[in-house]
């Protein structure tokens, strides 16, 4: 009688045990997965700092090739319509 009492109460723990190597299992699973998802999305933002800097670097030599560029001599200093200078302190 006690031995069918033993037997029963070490099946249910064997029962459990594997129902908790299952669920640490799955965890396992989910770990690596969200592992996974955190690389792409260091991934993808690595390149977009490649392009952020590639844009940057652009646009330094926009600038650069601006500051080589001489002024256009035909712009006047104080544009006139008609005859009469424009306050630019008016124009808002």
């Amino acid at each position: 009688m006690e031995s069918a009492q033993a037997s029963r109460e070490s099946a249910q723990a064997s029962q459990e045990s594997a129902q908790a190597s299952m669920e640490s299992a799955q965890a396992g699973r989910e770990s690596a997965q969200a592992s996974r998802e955190s690389a792409q999305a260091g991934w993808e933002s690595a390149q977009a700092g490649r392009e952020s800097a590639q844009a940057g670097q652009e646009s330094a030599q926009v600038g650069r090739e601006s500051a080589q560029t001489p002024p256009n001599p035909t712009k006047k200093e104080h544009p006139q319509i008609g005859g009469v200078p424009i306050r630019k302190d008016i124009i808002k």
